[in-house]
């Protein structure tokens, strides 16, 4: 199980490590990504909080499109491919693997992480283009607004 601590120090290494626009917006393709496969697998294992699970898958693929739509205006030399191997998709591959033993709260401290990333990005990162920057905020206050079933 990956530590909140943990989660603190890849966003230190993403800050100090000159995150790019295009490096921001591919970290968090992967993070929805592993948010999806996440729920997915949780909703294969008998595990969902009524529409919650679904609602929220959708809403990560919502996301998905916006962040593969700013992606696209960097024409191609941005490539869709990303790191998955972070902390943060760490969290949720975990909370898939084992969904048996999940409890709720792994998954609020999964959706908190996801959130502090957004905040980390829009503190740290130089020179996020406007409509990035509105984007990122638009989508983390929609993830920090409390998911109820979850």
């Amino acid at each position: 199980m990956h530590t909140d601590e943990s989660i603190k120090y890849n966003d230190y290494l993403m800050a100090t490590q000159a995150a790019t626009p295009i490096t921001t917006i591919q970290e968090l393709i992967a993070a929805h990504t592993a948010r999806i496969e996440g729920y997915e697998q949780l909703k294969t294992h008998g595990q969902d909080h009524g529409n919650q699970f679904d609602e929220n898958i959708q809403e990560s693929q919502s996301y998905v499109a916006q962040l593969m739509e700013e992606l696209a205006a960097y024409g191609d030399a941005a490539q869709s491919e990303v790191n998955r191997d972070t902390p943060l998709h760490k969290r949720w591959s975990e909370l898939s693997v084992a969904p048996a033993r999940v409890d709720p709260v792994q998954i609020a401290d999964a959706e908190k992480a996801l959130v502090e990333k957004y905040r980390t990005i829009l503190r740290d990162t130089a020179d996020l283009p406007e409509s990035l920057e509105k984007l990122l905020q638009k989508q983390m206050t929609a993830l920090a607004n409390p998911h109820p079933a979850v």
